[in-house]
């Protein structure tokens, strides 16, 4: 495949991932939840609230508690999604509270991900296909 001409990306592709990767670096900068350096930390702050038989083949939902460590956010919630559909995950937990699309990915490169939404009320996060959208709790 790799040396399939066809396959070969364009100058667009190319500004596309390399705005996309910057966006990740914002991302990571953004909460000290994502530089934990313990597994002691990770095991009490990093969770898999779907796991099991909740959770849609293919889409993992990862939430970070962020209190007590980072000043802007209580939470951070990351979905990824690596099936060819929109993927819904309702996470019973987060019902009712003050959940966005990170600010980053609100003016994303990708206009398809900035499509990624929360649904307050029902507690469900909606990620387009083949992507990672970060959420924020306040």
């Amino acid at each position: 495949m790799l040396a399939d001409p066809a396959l070969v990306p364009d100058c667009a592709a190319i500004d596309t991932t390399d705005a996309r990767y910057a966006e990740l670096l914002r991302i990571r900068a953004s909460s000290p939840v994502f530089g934990l350096t313990t597994a002691e930390q990770v095991q009490r702050r990093v969770a898999f609230p779907l796991s099991g038989p909740g959770e849609t083949p293919g889409v993992l939902t990862m939430t970070l508690d962020g209190r007590g460590l980072d000043e802007r956010w209580t939470s951070v919630t990351v979905v990824f999604n690596g099936t060819p559909e929109t993927a819904t995950q309702r996470v019973s937990g987060l019902r009712g509270a003050d959940v966005s699309l990170h600010p980053v990915l609100r003016t994303s490169a990708d206009p398809v991900l900035r499509t990624a939404s929360f649904d307050r009320a029902t507690g469900t996060f909606t990620v387009p296909a083949r992507s990672v959208a970060v959420f924020v709790q306040r």
